[in-house]
């Protein structure tokens, strides 16, 4: 796998691997990203027809992320919402190069944020093939794509610029990912706690009832009352 992330070695979560779906158009660059961790720089990727799953290791610490990459041509698409369920990050690939996709990216991004399975769910926005020519800037791709719309409880994102062909950025946008979905957990954990009294789930907002289905499916002890004991 490589050298990897080694600038996170502060870092710690639990010793579960995260599951992180990685989408984006087909040509994004998506592979390419999963590829130049593993495999290094400069190596031949094929388009994704299906999936490609890779377990991506932080060394030194306990993170770690099993990323699934799904293919992004328009025929695949239809099967990205089998993925979304349980996830504890998504990172969405751009062609940043490529502005007259950069509509239907947007259109596909928001599409899947209306997904109940991503209430809570962090997002690492990709802004890719920085190298090219007339390649858009992280800020403009992150305009583009609408990002402002994102509510900041319901989604946190990051934005980082990549280029996955030579493995530049890659390494500091995991670092960063990383941090973000630590974080989101903590939240979690806090915010299911404060809340874990209310005996009632008809008058919960979506977001709550979600967060607590996650989180109770990692630490049910949270949910246990007093005096239960696990069958």
């Amino acid at each position: 796998m490589g050298n990897i992330v080694e600038a996170a070695g502060k870092l710690r979560t639990g010793p579960e691997p995260q599951r992180v779906v990685m989408l984006g158009l087909d040509a994004a660059g998506k592979s390419t990203i999963l590829c130049s961790m593993n495999l290094g720089n400069n190596t031949t990727v094929k388009p994704t027809i299906g999936f490609n799953v890779e377990e991506v290791r932080i060394p030194g610490t306990r993170v770690s992320f099993v990323v699934w990459d799904l293919g992004g041509q328009e025929s695949l698409r239809i099967i990205w919402r089998q993925y979304l369920q349980g996830i504890s990050g998504l990172v969405f690939v751009v062609d940043s190069a490529d502005v007259s996709r950069i509509e239907e990216a947007r259109s596909c991004l928001h599409d899947l944020l209306r997904n109940p399975h991503l209430a809570g769910v962090p997002i690492a926005l990709v802004a890719n093939k920085q190298d090219l020519t007339d390649s858009l800037s992280v800020t403009q791709v992150e305009e583009l794509l609408d990002m402002g719309r994102l509510s900041p409880l319901r989604n946190p994102y990051i934005v980082r610029p990549t280029i996955a062909l030579s493995g530049v950025g890659v390494t500091q946008l995991f670092v960063d990912f990383a941090k973000l979905v630590r974080l989101q957990e903590k939240r979690w954990a806090t915010y299911t706690r404060r809340n874990s009294t209310m005996s009632s789930a008809s008058d919960e907002s979506g977001i709550r009832r979600s967060w607590k289905a996650r989180l109770s499916a990692r630490v049910p002890h949270i949910f246990r009352r007093s005096g239960e004991t696990s069958v």
